[in-house]
């Protein structure tokens, strides 16, 4: 919902959704008719020399509609809301402009100068800041929640973690970012790992020594960054009849200027790219893809190098999922994760064996908005920041993806067919107001989440099933439930984790109860002596943990290790009450109980 933000900007407050207090816009409004008037009323205004009497063009055109055609204030915003007030050459209507972060129907000519109201009817010229506290008086700023969760995640399991491969592993296998591992459907023994830097390796389980790689499809990705970057290969899945029709898709990031995109930008850092490949003997061990069979499905422009999602699995009706991130940048800047109509911040479905759509995918009859003209057909889910991760429950068929979140809140959701997660009106269960545009920048108190509603959001808006603060963590990664044999005390519970959640090293989480996070300490608190950077499961259902030690898409620290061992341990129950004995001196003991 963006009318409470239309309004604040229309008054030239430039505050975010929420922050005006009603009195104002009550003011404002009764006023609006006699243009003398609501400038003594209005708190932060800009004088137009060209409007004659102070109000910038945007403004003019809201006030034209509301003492000429009877319509309300509300739908004078949103008629306004189309339109180009500053005639710019781009074309850019006022709602863009405000999307945007900067503001309609108006420059920075001297005939636009701030004024602002000094506690009477007598306005000073002046260039202010919203820290200034005769600014900061007509604002209701609400109060950030500085430690979303007081609680920390708790110790629920004991786990064993062994090494599986790492590094230089042969001549042909080297470990740099993996990201991903899986298993090839009709082949048992073999764990399929797709490494970030371009490559899928063919780990042999039992003889690690005797591995190989799958394919090479590094010269088409885009150049990475060493020292650190969020492009790369980052979704790989077989076809479910991979050993019969030799399919298997990459979800990897190509150069901008690769090929015409789907889904284009007027300027791109990159380009998603979801293809298909072709692998010879996929019914053996010794199937290899081939580097020649590439068929691109799906091309979409990326504005910015991170948030790019990356996970792409197939359903129980063979429909391919392709989680994409927001488009990068803090704040959702580009205005990607609400919005409907771009498939960024979304979960995609599409079904690669159609022939519809732009002649190499088709669109399922069966995903929730094919049938409303204002949302995109392509779109599973919305609301997202960053759904780098994304796994289907093998048993029950419930998809479950991490979202890595911006500054205070990670969060695990169960992805629903039609579900909006909230992304940027919220980060997690919490409201999220984002950073205010320069030069009204106040760091304490921008890019914060608050349990005040914002504006921004609604109630079907869906909250996360398991989520936590950066007292545990600073980037969520989600992971398989848990259906494997040999750990019996896992069987059933989700398995998560945190990328560098004691600042180091990752961190491994579990839920039995899909509503509680625990944390299961490793071979003996030892730990897990890497990043994390993914899961995978082999045809058995086992889990492995990916990581490594540089932080770049660099080096031979890759890794591969299994969880071998699992039990659950007891755990402090915050709720029991805690008492012990305290010396008050000349020999009494009280007793204090928490």
């Amino acid at each position: 919902m963006i009318r409470p933000l239309l309004l604040c900007l229309a008054l030239q407050i430039l505050c975010q959704p929420a922050f005006a207090r009603p009195e104002i816009l009550d003011d404002w409004e009764m006023a609006y008719a006699d243009a003398p008037d609501a400038l003594r009323n209005c708190q932060l205004c800009h004088e137009q020399v060209a409007g004659g009497d102070g109000w910038n063009g945007y403004g003019w055109s809201i006030r034209g509609l509301l003492t000429n055609s009877g319509f309300t204030t509300f739908e004078a915003f949103e008629d306004t809301e189309s339109g180009n007030a500053d005639l710019d050459a781009g074309g850019s209507s006022n709602l863009l402009e405000i999307l945007r972060g900067t503001q309609p129907g108006w420059n920075s000519s001297p005939s636009n100068r701030i004024r602002y109201k000094n506690g009477s009817s007598t306005f000073i010229p002046a260039s202010p800041t919203l820290s200034d506290p005769l600014i900061l008086g007509n604002l209701d700023l609400p109060t950030p929640t500085t430690n979303p969760f007081s609680t920390r995640i708790q110790t629920g399991g004991s786990g064993t973690v062994i090494d599986v491969a790492s590094g230089v592993v042969n001549a042909t296998v080297t470990l740099v970012s993996p990201i991903h591992a899986t298993y090839a459907p009709g082949l048992a023994g073999l764990l399929f790992v797709a490494d970030q830097v371009g490559v899928i390796h063919k780990i042999d389980l039992n003889d690690p020594d005797n591995s190989e790689e799958f394919i090479d499809i590094s010269g088409d990705l885009q150049t990475l960054n060493s020292s650190y970057d969020e492009r790369g290969l980052l979704g790989f899945t077989f076809h479910p009849d991979f050993a019969t029709n030799g399919l298997f898709y990459t979800h990897h990031s190509e150069p901008a200027d690769t090929a015409v995109a789907d889904f284009p930008l007027d300027s791109a850092n990159h380009q998603s790219v979801v293809a298909e490949w072709s692998a010879i003997n996929p019914g053996t061990a010794g199937t290899v893809g081939q580097t020649g069979s590439k068929r691109t499905l799906l091309r979409i422009d990326q504005p910015a190098f991170n948030h790019n999602g990356g996970a792409i699995v197939f359903d129980q009706n063979n429909y391919l999922l392709i989680a994409l991130g927001d488009g990068g940048g803090a704040d959702d800047v580009f205005g990607n994760g609400n919005d409907p109509l771009t498939p960024l911040g979304s979960i995609l479905r599409i079904d690669p064996a159609g022939i519809s759509a732009n002649g190499m995918y088709s669109v399922p009859s069966e995903n929730p908005f094919v049938a409303d003209s204002n949302k995109l057909n392509e779109a599973f889910a919305f609301g997202l920041r960053n759904p780098f991760s994304l796994t289907i429950d093998r048993e029950t068929n419930r998809i479950y993806s991490g979202d890595v979140g911006q500054n205070s809140v990670e969060e695990i959701n169960r992805i629903v067919s039609g579900n909006n997660y909230g992304w940027n009106a919220k980060e997690g269960s919490l409201y999220f107001y984002p950073t205010l545009p320069e030069p009204d920048f106040i760091p304490e108190e921008s890019r914060f989440v608050t349990t005040n509603p914002s504006t921004f959001a609604d109630s079907s808006m869906v909250d996360p099933i398991l989520e936590y603060d950066r007292d545990d963590g600073i980037s969520a990664v989600g992971g398989p439930v848990y259906r494997g044999t040999s750990l019996t005390e896992l069987s059933g519970s989700y398995l998560f984790g945190d990328w560098a959640g004691e600042g180091s090293e990752g961190r491994l989480f579990f839920s039995s109860d899909f509503s509680t996070e625990r944390e299961i300490s490793v071979n003996g608190g030892s730990g897990l002596n890497m990043f994390l950077t993914g899961f995978g499961e082999d045809s058995d259902g086992e889990v492995y943990l990916l990581g490594k030690t540089q932080v770049g898409p660099s080096g031979t620290t890759g890794m591969i290790k299994k969880l071998t061992g699992f039990e659950i341990v007891d755990s402090p129950d915050s709720s029991e009450e805690i008492c012990f004995p305290i010396s008050v001196g000349a020999g009494k003991v009280v007793t204090i109980c928490l």
